[in-house]
C-alpha cells in the first residue's frame, strides 16, 4: 500500500506544475495547456527556472534535509519535498521539469540528491 501511495504522489507531483499554471477562474484542460505562442514553457525548455542555478537548488535541498528526515516516512518526505520544492521554484520564476532538476543535482551535488531520494524513497524527479 505504501508503494502505491508513493507512486500516486509522485505522479500527482509531476502533474502539479501543469495544474498550477492555469489562470485564475479558468476550468478544464485549457487552463493547463499553454496557448500557441505562449512563453510559459520557456524556463523548462531553457533547462532551468529563470535565475535558478544548480547550486541554488542544492543549497535549498541541503537545508530541507532535516525536515525531510523528520517526517518519519517516505510518503511524508515525498509530499513535503514535492510541495516545498515546487513552491521554491515558483518563487524564482517557474518550476522546471523533473529531468532538469535531476540534471542540476547530478552536476552540482550528487551527494545531496542521493540523500534526498533515499529519504523520499525515490530515484529521481523525472517520471518514467
Amino acid at each position: 500500500m505504501t508503494r502505491i501511495a508513493r507512486t500516486s504522489l509522485i505522479t500527482a507531483s509531476a502533474l502539479l506544475p501543469a495544474a498550477c499554471s492555469g489562470g485564475r477562474g479558468t476550468t478544464g484542460s485549457a487552463a493547463t495547456a499553454p496557448r500557441a505562442g505562449s512563453t510559459a514553457a520557456s524556463p523548462t525548455a531553457a533547462g532551468s527556472a529563470a535565475g535558478t542555478s544548480g547550486a541554488d537548488v542544492c543549497g535549498y535541498l541541503r537545508g530541507r534535509t532535516p525536515a525531510l528526515r523528520g517526517t518519519g516516512s517516505e510518503v511524508g518526505a515525498t509530499a513535503n519535498l514535492t510541495t516545498n520544492l515546487h513552491s521554491w521554484y515558483e518563487e524564482r520564476g517557474a518550476a522546471p521539469g523533473g529531468a532538469v532538476i535531476d540534471r542540476q543535482l547530478a552536476q552540482e551535488c550528487p551527494d545531496v540528491a542521493t540523500r534526498v531520494h533515499e529519504l523520499a524513497g525515490t530515484t529521481g524527479f523525472a517520471t518514467p
